[in-house]
């Protein structure tokens, strides 16, 4: 089994509250924007000419086609071999999933400014991302705060690594940008993050995988979760041992779901155990929209490879029988 550092969820739950009441505060005294400034005039001063040299990515990718991996529950039902020859931007513990080796991905990003973990956690995940992506060629995306840890560890040496900067968030900015050689305003999350790099980079045709938070209703969690042999502090698992008996392990899934909040949409056996999916009656965000709206204005479209028995509210939906069949065959914009 693969094992992380322990760290203390409930510490963590804790923290954020704090900050989040404490940018609460700032915003009332209309004190945030002037401390960003401050904070973004030293990390500009102190990194300078850190993104400046993203200007080599932009455009080079022109016209060609990219999957977009998020880390849904959804990705269980890709064979991610089938993209091997395919450019492929992966995110967060993608490179656990059981055909990660066969992807060779191209680029991978951690698009978190702030992670709110302990160091040595922080450590023991970047030194397994350098680990188990394996080709020398991959692209990695790692925020500039984040910079001097690395570097202080020996992590990502001799790898291709290109930092990038937070402005303002998509729902303050008036004006989105995701000009990686500046500071842009898709750092919202590692699924914004992609989509804006890989337009940048002048891909012209992005397809959604295992983004389950696009999805109608919301298809909860990871695609980790259903592997018996990883556990990752603090993450959920969806899957329940058969060993116990059929009427408690039903009243267990059933509490489970009615402390998150969430509800039970389908309940399927794997071996010895019941593998459960969950879902949520909730709209998608509307960053999708903003984020959507601004691959239009650049000449992109977003395709959202979706699971039987759910709509995609915001991106135009495609099965992943239909890119097997109809999009993978297309060798005229592979690598």
């Amino acid at each position: 089994m693969m094992s992380f550092p322990d760290y203390n969820p409930e510490l963590v739950a804790y923290e954020k509250r704090h900050i989040k009441k404490l940018k609460e505060v700032l915003a009332k005294l209309g004190a945030k924007k002037l401390i960003r400034l401050f904070i973004y005039a030293y990390e500009d001063f102190k990194d300078s000419g850190t993104v400046e040299k993203n200007e080599s990515l932009k455009g080079i990718y022109n016209n060609r086609r990219c999957f977009i991996l998020g880390t849904g529950v959804s990705l269980n039902e890709i064979d991610l071999s089938q993209l091997a020859n395919e450019y492929s931007f992966g995110c967060g513990y993608l490179f656990l999933h059981k055909n990660f080796k066969e992807l060779n991905i191209n680029f991978y990003a951690d698009a978190d400014p702030f992670r709110n973990c302990k160091k040595d956690v922080l450590r023991h995940y970047f030194s397994l991302l350098n680990e188990k992506i394996e080709n020398p060629e991959t692209i990695f995306f790692l925020t500039v705060n984040n910079k001097s840890f690395i570097e202080k560890h020996g992590i990502f040496q001799n790898r291709n690594v290109h930092y990038i900067k937070a402005s303002q968030s998509m729902l303050e900015a008036a004006v989105q940008s995701n000009n990686l050689a500046e500071r842009i305003t898709f750092l919202d999350g590692s699924i914004f993050f992609m989509i804006a790099a890989a337009i940048y980079m002048g891909f012209k045709e992005l397809y959604l995988c295992g983004c389950g938070y696009t999805y109608k209703p919301i298809l909860e969690w990871h695609f980790y979760g259903e592997y018996p042999d990883i556990s990752l502090p603090g993450y959920k698992k969806s899957i329940f041992s058969r060993d116990i008996p059929e009427k408690e392990r039903l009243k267990i899934i059933k509490n489970f779901a009615a402390e998150h909040g969430v509800e039970i949409y389908k309940v399927r056996q794997e071996g010895p155990f019941d593998v459960v999916t969950f879902v949520r009656n909730l709209p998608v965000d509307k960053r999708h929209q903003i984020i959507k709206k601004f691959a239009e204005t650049n000449g992109a479209r977003i395709y959202n490879v979706v699971p039987d028995g759910f709509e995609s509210p915001v991106y135009e939906k495609v099965s992943w029988d239909y890119i097997v069949k109809n999009i993978l065959p297309e060798t005229a914009f592979v690598k």
